[in-house]
């Protein structure tokens, strides 16, 4: 009976034990792919006496095979988990693009007012200026003391397929509108650019600087002579990062200081002139901003000839009613200017000769002179033909009062004796020559912005009854100037 005890609970033993390792087997297969923990062997236990073995009759039926325990399935190749998604990341896991940085503007840029197309080959800047002027005469006869919106004039600069630039600037003062400029220019090189449409003829010195940047609110002298704006083509160019500059074209042709839209003969004009800078590419900063050069204009010209007006815009010269130019003029402009720091100088001398003609047959060349001696001194900015730069513009919390800026002229325009001879004009109703000396002061707000008070006196030959000469003009003008 004992026998069959211990035979009894030996099969109970191994059945639980069996049941064990499948129990284990089966949950290794179902478990995640992590290493196994390290087993510590267990210690040995004590041997124990086997136990006789049964006899035949005693012994119980062999227990039934216990089927193998399922081969777990292999585990899958480690694979290197992913980092969890940085914050911001779509739900899909992807990360979005970082955006790429606006380009910043250039410094030159930051200040205008312009649209720009995306790839950068279109854009469109717009420009304004206002000039609102006080003009007064200190004496009974030179006219009548008035405030007046000298200039408003919007202005559109634009590049189109990045080669192609155009102009165009309108005036609305005196509650007129008038087409000034308005030309396209195609400007692959800057050593050759060729422009056509409306602009200002290419030999004025003080004429070709912007109404902005002149050292006082009206031109001088020789300005009176030199073609104004006028419709045509030209050929230009700057070489040497400016060193050398060049203009050459065809224009309609104007009278001496006159705008024109269309032509009054078949003939046309021929304008030029020649810049240059001979020290900018030296290492003399004292004369890099140095410059001189000389132009020209020639043509038959046919019409009506135009006035001579003082700074006060009063006439003081004027051809007969009947008097028309015929045939040819000449004009040549020898010019110079010179900048450095806070100094600003400008000459320019003018000669015109033209052919003139009277209904009963008189005709005569007329010589006319004019010359201008302009310069200034600038405190708190930099002076420079196009304009003054402030250093730190009007702002009294941040220690900022603009610049001061103090300037001179002086000038002398004389018709010669054959005007008056030939009786193409008549000596006691226009003045034979003028000179002119004038001072400014001038604050400027910022680049552009400024109030300016000037005085002028213009002294005349000739120009009065009897052979008198017209009484000075004395003017007291002054400007207050926005610009953008």
């Amino acid at each position: 009976m004992a026998r069959h005890r211990i035979v009894t609970h030996s099969i109970l033993v191994s059945s639980v034990l069996v049941a064990a390792v499948a129990f284990a087997s089966e949950a290794r297969a179902q478990a995640p792919n992590t290493p196994p923990a390290p087993v510590t062997p267990a210690p040995t236990a004590a041997p124990v006496a086997p136990a006789p073995a049964p006899t035949p009759t005693d012994a119980a039926p062999a227990p039934a095979p216990v089927p193998a325990p399922p081969t777990a399935a292999a585990p899958p190749p480690d694979v290197t988990p992913l980092p969890p998604p940085p914050p911001g990341a779509s739900e899909l896991g992807a990360t979005p693009p970082e955006p790429a940085p606006e380009p910043k503007p250039k410094a030159a840029d930051a200040a205008k007012l312009q649209i720009v197309s995306a790839n950068g080959e279109h854009k469109v800047e717009f420009h304004g200026l206002v000039d609102a002027d006080g003009r007064f005469f200190l004496t009974d006869k030179g006219g009548i003391g008035t405030f007046l919106v000298r200039r408003a004039r919007p202005v559109i600069d634009a590049k189109v397929f990045k080669y192609y630039e155009l102009w165009m600037q309108s005036e609305l003062a005196s509650s007129k509108f008038q087409i000034l400029e308005a030309f396209g220019n195609i400007h692959i090189w800057d050593e050759f650019q060729f422009r056509a449409g409306k602009f200002k003829g290419p030999v004025g010195l003080e004429r070709l600087q912007s109404s902005r940047d002149t050292f006082f609110p009206e031109t001088a002298f020789p300005t009176l002579l030199v073609p104004n704006r006028d419709v045509g083509a030209m050929i230009h160019g700057r070489v040497a990062d400016g060193t050398f500059e060049y203009q050459v074209g065809v224009f309609n042709g104007v009278p001496n200081g006159q705008s024109g839209e269309t032509d009054t003969n078949d003939s046309k004009d021929v304008e030029g002139r020649v810049f240059v800078h001979p020290f900018k590419p030296t290492d003399i900063a004292a004369l890099k901003g140095f410059g001189l050069g000389i132009a020209g204009t020639t043509g038959n010209q046919q019409g009506p000839q135009g006035p001579y007006v003082t700074t006060g815009q009063a006439t003081f010269f004027q051809y007969g009613n009947t008097v028309q130019a015929l045939d040819r003029r000449w004009l040549i402009t020898p010019q110079s200017y010179y900048y450095y720091g806070p100094i600003g100088a400008m000459f320019e001398y003018v000669r015109v000769r033209d052919h003139l003609a009277m209904p009963n047959g008189t005709t005569g060349n007329v010589g006319t002179t004019a010359w201008a001696l302009q310069a200034s001194g600038v405190l708190g900015g930099k002076n420079s033909y196009k304009g003054v730069k402030v250093d730190h513009p009007l702002d009294p919390s941040a220690g900022g009062f603009g610049a001061f800026e103090l300037g001179a002229r002086w000038g002398d325009l004389r018709v010669g004796d054959a005007a008056f001879k030939d009786g193409f004009a008549n000596r006691n109703t226009s003045a034979q020559r003028a000179t002119q000396w004038g001072v400014a002061g001038t604050w400027h707000f910022a680049d552009g912005q400024h109030l300016r008070v000037t005085y002028e006196r213009t002294n005349f030959r000739g120009g009065a009854p009897k052979g008198g000469d017209k009484d000075p003009e004395l003017l007291l003008l002054c400007r207050l100037q926005g610009s953008f």
